[in-house]
C-alpha cells in the first residue's frame, strides 16, 4: 500500500537505516509450483507437432502467477525471522532483542528494504542467495516511478520529476464545431488522469483536488 511505503521510508529516516532496492528476475518462475494442470503451446523455436508443455511454475499471465510468487517470498522472509504487518501483508518487519532492525516493502517483484548492518547480513544477503535478482541498488534508486535518495543529512528525498516530465499531453484539435471528444481522445484523457492520480498519491498531495476534478 502507498501509505505503507511512506511509513517504511519515515521509519528508515527516523532510525538511520540504509536503503536498498531489489528487483527479482523472472519472479513468477521463482515462485511456488502450480497445484493445477496448465498446458501451453511451446514457443515457435521449440514447437513440435502434437506436443504440449505442462507448466511447473506460475508463468506471467496466469491469474495465480503473482500469488504463487508472493507465497514463496512470504515463506522465505518468515523463515528468516521476518513477520508481516497485520494491516498490510506486503510489509514485513524484523526485530532483534525487542528492537526493530529492518523492514521490507513488497510490490510484486520489486523490494524496498531498509535496516541496519545486521539486517543486511541476515536478510538482504540471504534473499540474494535464495532468489535471482536482476539488480540491487543502495541509497539512491528509482522505485515504482519515484526517485528515492538517502541524503547525507539522513533525510530521505522522494520525487517523480522524470515520471511527470514523461506524461504526454493530450492534443484535441481546436477547429471543431463542438466540444465533444472522440473515443480515442477519451482513452488518452483517462490515461493522463491515471498517471496524475499516481503522482498525487505518491509525491504531490497538493494536486489531489485538481486530479479529483479532472476525474
Amino acid at each position: 500500500h502507498k501509505d505503507s511505503l511512506k511509513l517504511g521510508l519515515a521509519i528508515a529516516a527516523n532510525e538511520g537505516f540504509n536503503l536498498i532496492s531489489g528487483d527479482i528476475k523472472s519472479a513468477f518462475l521463482q515462485g511456488k509450483s502450480l497445484q493445477r494442470e496448465v498446458l501451453v503451446l511451446p514457443p515457435a523455436e521449440a514447437k513440435e507437432e502434437g506436443v504440449l508443455w505442462r507448466l511447473e511454475k506460475g508463468a506471467y499471465g496466469l491469474l495465480d502467477g503473482s500469488r504463487l510468487f508472493y507465497l514463496e517470498l512470504k515463506e522465505t522472509l518468515e523463515n528468516l525471522g521476518m513477520r508481516p504487518l497485520s494491516g498490510d501483508p506486503a510489509f514485513f518487519s524484523m526485530h532483534e532483542e525487542g528492537k526493530l532492525i529492518g523492514i521490507v516493502c513488497i510490490h510484486v517483484d520489486d523490494l524496498l528494504m531498509s535496516g541496519n548492518s545486521n539486517f543486511e547480513n541476515q536478510i538482504v544477503r540471504k534473499l540474494q542467495q535464495h532468489f535471482k535478482f536482476s539488480k540491487i541498488e543502495k541509497q539512491k534508486f528509482k522505485y515504482l516511478g519515484c526517485e528515492i535518495e538517502k541524503l547525507p543529512s539522513g533525510d530521505i528525498s522522494l520525487n517523480q520529476n522524470e515520471y511527470i516530465q514523461n506524461i504526454k499531453d493530450v492534443v484535441v484539435p481546436s477547429k471543431r464545431n463542438n466540444y465533444r471528444v472522440n473515443e480515442t481522445e477519451k482513452k488518452e484523457i483517462r490515461r493522463v488522469v491515471g498517471e496524475l492520480l499516481w503522482v498525487s498519491l505518491m509525491t504531490r498531495p497538493d494536486l489531489s483536488f485538481d486530479v479529483n476534478q479532472l476525474s
